[in-house]
């Protein structure tokens, strides 16, 4: 079976944050702020994705692997989004979020200067709430 290419690495938040590109870096941190406030999770690196808790996904070969509930990543002058678009009431508060775009599953900013933060942090809530595995 083959192993996902994304998976935790032991990476330090802080060092991650750090090592952005100036211009990149206040704004992650912000992003990182409002994902733990939403979660009440500590990060967690994937890779260059910041998750915060963790869901089960499946591949296109029906393998199951776990994947951050929420999280998101610095990908050039994007701030690329995971685990917001998947509940019924996404759109309507995508609409009411600010400008941004959306992809098959990820929702990109190009800052948080001129989207609406609580929009934002209620996204980052329900879709934490809809996908995270809960601890039994």
């Amino acid at each position: 079976m083959a192993t996902p290419k994304t998976q935790r690495t032991g990476t330090d938040l802080a060092g991650h944050l750090d090592a952005l590109p100036p211009a990149r870096r206040e704004g992650a941190r912000r992003l990182a702020d409002v994902f733990a406030a939403a979660t009440g999770e500590q990060a967690v690196l994937w890779g260059s994705i910041v998750g915060y808790g963790t869901t089960t996904t499946s591949s296109s070969g029906g393998r199951t692997h776990e994947w951050p509930a929420v999280g998101f990543a610095v990908r050039g002058a994007r701030l690329a989004l995971y685990g917001l678009r998947s509940g019924p009431d996404a759109e309507e508060l995508l609409a009411r979020l600010g400008p941004h775009e959306t992809g098959a599953s990820c929702v990109y900013l190009r800052g948080l200067d001129d989207v609406d933060v609580a929009v934002l942090s209620e996204l980052v809530r329900r879709g934490h709430a809809r996908s995270a595995v809960r601890p039994r």
